[in-house]
């Protein structure tokens, strides 16, 4: 395993691809919050920085996070509900949508507003969680806008619930346009593959066949070059990329041979230690950074596989 500055990697391709701070982040945080991020002062909660990465066009699936107890229990309560509706069980996706779970980000309360509008077929709902990090969603100029594939998931199923994909090639279009230019491998396919699903329901001629045709044979040779035959769109609204940060520490102290009060001493009481390692307490940032450096480890950066190279996600 390595690390790697995630602020830089952001930068880097933000850069590249010509995308305004302030296009990259509305509705997920201060500009000045993202400023710092980048330059490696800061660190973000990893919703924000999984949202950054898609908007990005890089998958999340090409890091591995190290996420905290209750960042852990919130994607695993969103795996199942996701899991529920993609079994069609939606009374118990409701059911579990409604448990005693609240958020505490936009992007948490995006994804409980959109589902629970969704499963109630609220359109007003819909609408009101996808303005949350979206200044548009109908007119959507895509050139203007940077978005991820969780919102362009959203923004597909916001308009097949309204009726408008099937009325609409061109709203397909720009999504498809979009899709194939800014999202690479496993996202591309995913949201080509129901895209263009849905554009051959819809009676096509002349430039809108060959349109069709040509991105049906690119997801194809695109599909079977990546493996991913058979893959569906409800996959790429889950992230399994991620540890628990209490594992990896534990795993580490366990490696460097200390006992739990070697590694904590000056830094924390060995009570507080022992709770975080059992997942009854969160660290702070501050006393997290002060672990890592006892471990000899960074803090705070992407981890991935030591033979991962920025260039490969370009």
């Amino acid at each position: 395993m390595k690390t790697i500055d995630l602020g830089k990697v952001c930068q880097i391709i933000r850069k590249r691809r010509n995308i305004s701070q302030e296009k990259l982040i509305y509705g997920l945080c201060k500009q000045s919050t993202y400023s710092h991020f980048e330059t490696n002062e800061i660190e973000i909660p990893f919703n924000i920085s999984e949202r950054l990465l898609q908007r990005l066009g890089l998958s999340s699936s090409n890091f591995l996070f190290l996420i905290t107890e209750s960042e852990f229990e919130y994607q695993e309560w969103k795996a199942n509900i996701i899991h529920f509706i993609h079994e069609k069980e939606y009374n118990k996706a409701l059911e579990l949508l409604s448990s005693d779970h609240h958020p505490y980000d936009n992007i948490q309360q995006q994804f409980y507003l959109f589902i629970h509008g969704y499963l109630t077929d609220n359109i007003a709902e819909m609408e009101e969680a996808l303005f949350i990090t979206l200044p548009r969603i109908n007119n959507i100029y895509f050139q203007e806008m940077a978005i991820s594939a969780e919102e362009m998931i959203m923004l597909l199923c916001y308009w097949k619930k309204k009726g408008d994909l099937l009325k609409r090639p061109d709203i397909l279009k720009g999504c498809i346009e979009y899709t194939d230019l800014y999202y690479i491998d496993k996202e591309k396919v995913k949201l080509l593959t129901y895209e263009l699903n849905v554009l051959n329901q819809i009676p096509c001629k002349g430039n809108d066949l060959v349109f069709l045709h040509y991105f049906t044979q690119r997801n194809a040779d695109l599909t079977h070059r990546l493996g991913l035959e058979g893959c569906n769109l409800i996959d790429s609204a889950k992230l399994n990329n991620y540890e628990r940060l209490r594992y990896y520490i534990k795993h580490q102290r366990i490696k460097h041979s200390l006992t739990q009060e070697e590694i904590c001493q000056n830094i924390c009481s060995l009570i507080t230690y022992s709770r975080f390692e059992t997942g009854k307490q969160n660290l702070s940032s501050k006393k997290l950074k002060c672990i890592f450096e006892v471990l000899g480890i960074d803090y705070g950066l992407v981890l991935q596989k030591d033979d991962w190279k920025l260039e490969d996600i370009l």
